[in-house]
């Protein structure tokens, strides 16, 4: 059978390059991007879709760069490329540009809202966006034959271990402590060495980029107590001052953990403070293994910034920051999904109160701390639902609603209280263009949607994040 020639026109939300026929049938063409002209095969996936196969390359792009990772893309019809990053092989501005555009499609064609009427502002890039994640969680798999521990990543939709010896969008210094980590497992007594072997599962390395703090979690499957016992505290301590001793001199381990897989009552402070401390702007975060924080520390500062402009001036006017820190202080910030309290914490000085709430207890005793060590006295945080929880308070016209929810977005349950309640803003900190523009069309009778920015917290993927301004509308 004659293959079809074919152009690629967009991307999907994974990543794929997305064609169509002459007779309107999609096609998911996987690694190609927005410019390319392919000849293939056609497997069909279900009605009118279909997935390419056999590609072969036509004509390149004027968009397509050198793919920078030599794990991403190595076996394109097996699928094995490296799970890590979505798209590599197109410029970084195109693939912002699309980014963008699939955002604000998303907003015409399910929120149904008319983007003339918001002030809709460039999405936010990175200067440099290599070398940006500050927390990795390396899937762990021990070689038999060569007698080694790999580490990398799963591929797409796979349990397939592609291992890899750096990685382009980790810490640099991450690299150097899984040299540190691996030379001290080889050396290891042989016990101890075959309950890694039939244990380890992922290592997770959690970096505070401007405080210079790295936190090590190892994760384990099943009951690993062994691993804590007195006689080898000793070795946790000298393979902490082997890593910190290949450490470029201004970051340092700080701490190392053991985790279970499945159950969070087992994990074991092993070594070193319980915590790493990370530093946005003025404010220090205290971050524990499991902690949410965001993974792109220069980003997350221009989320912040973002959300201070926002809040401070619902016409959202490029305001300087030492401007926005003059203007009087505004009633109750009221925090949902607050997490460890980032974002509250964040804007206390622009509030009377700050109120959060979080549906995990750690969490909102992390965020009670994070207040603590800031000197903020004006913050409380609460465990309960955030649907449940708001309900209850006395909310007035004065004050703000701040949301930053999971990826499936807002409780219905949520969404009926908010549209009741008399507050004036409401500002939808959001991960999820498509939940987002959900919740936005079962907001939009009550709330008109002013202003949007997005931020690329992470590069090389199809993912994006949203900071929207909403006004109460005027009856």
């Amino acid at each position: 059978m004659k293959k079809l020639k074919l152009e690629i026109i967009d991307l999907t939300d994974q990543g794929h390059g997305l064609a169509r026929t002459e007779q309107g049938q999609v096609v998911f063409v996987p690694y190609y991007i927005p410019g390319d002209i392919i000849k293939c095969d056609l497997i069909p996936i279900k009605k009118n879709i279909w997935q390419a196969t056999n590609v072969e390359l036509k004509e390149s792009s004027s968009q397509r760069q050198t793919i920078p990772c030599s794990y991403f893309n190595n076996d394109s019809e097996l699928n094995l490329s490296c799970g890590g990053c979505q798209v590599q092989a197109l410029k970084y501005q195109e693939l912002l540009k699309i980014k963008n555009n699939s955002l604000l499609n998303k907003l015409e064609r399910i929120a149904k809202i008319d983007l003339n009427e918001i002030d809709t502002k460039p999405i936010f890039g990175m200067v440099n966006p290599w070398h940006y994640r500050n927390n990795v969680q390396l899937k762990i798999k021990y070689n038999k034959q060569d007698a080694t521990f790999e580490r990398g990543f799963f591929a797409s939709d796979s349990n397939y271990l592609v291992a890899h010896e750096q990685c382009l969008i980790s810490q640099q210094t991450d690299q150097i402590i899984w040299q540190a980590v691996n030379s001290y497992l080889e050396k290891m007594p042989k016990d101890l060495k075959e309950l890694f072997i039939n244990n380890w599962q992922e290592l997770i390395i959690r970096t505070g980029e401007n405080a210079k703090e790295i936190l090590l979690g190892f994760v384990f499957s099943g009951n690993c107590s062994e691993l804590t016992r007195t006689k080898y505290s000793k070795l946790w301590h000298e393979m902490s001052l082997k890593i910190n001793a290949k450490l470029l001199s201004d970051y340092q381990l700080t701490s190392i953990w053991f985790l279970n897989q499945t159950d969070m009552a087992q994990d074991n402070h092993i070594w070193g403070s319980k915590y790493l401390t990370e530093q946005i702007s003025d404010k220090r975060y205290q971050i524990f293994p499991k902690s949410f924080f965001q993974v792109n520390t220069q980003q997350t500062e221009k989320l912040f910034q973002i959300i201070r402009e926002f809040v401070s001036n619902n016409n959202y006017k490029q305001t300087e920051l030492q401007d926005i820190d003059k203007q009087e202080k505004q009633h109750t910030l009221f925090d949902l999904y607050c997490g460890t309290g980032t974002i509250g914490i964040a804007l206390s000085d622009l509030f009377s109160e700050v109120k959060g709430v979080e549906v995990f207890p750690d969490a909102v005793q992390n965020a009670l701390q994070n207040a603590r060590i800031n000197q903020v006295e004006n913050a409380n945080f609460y465990h309960d639902r955030a649907e449940n929880w708001l309900s209850k308070q006395k909310v007035t016209q004065e004050d703000t609603i701040i949301v930053d929810p999971p990826r499936n977005g807002l409780a219905k349950t949520l969404i009926n209280t908010l549209n009741q309640t008399p507050a004036s803003s409401l500002i939808y900190v959001s991960c999820h263009p498509g939940t987002l523009a959900r919740d936005i069309k079962r907001l939009k009778n009550k709330w008109q949607v002013k202003a949007l920015q997005s931020i690329d917290m992470f590069p090389w993927t199809m993912h994006v994040e949203m900071v929207v301004l909403m006004s109460r509308v005027e009856k």
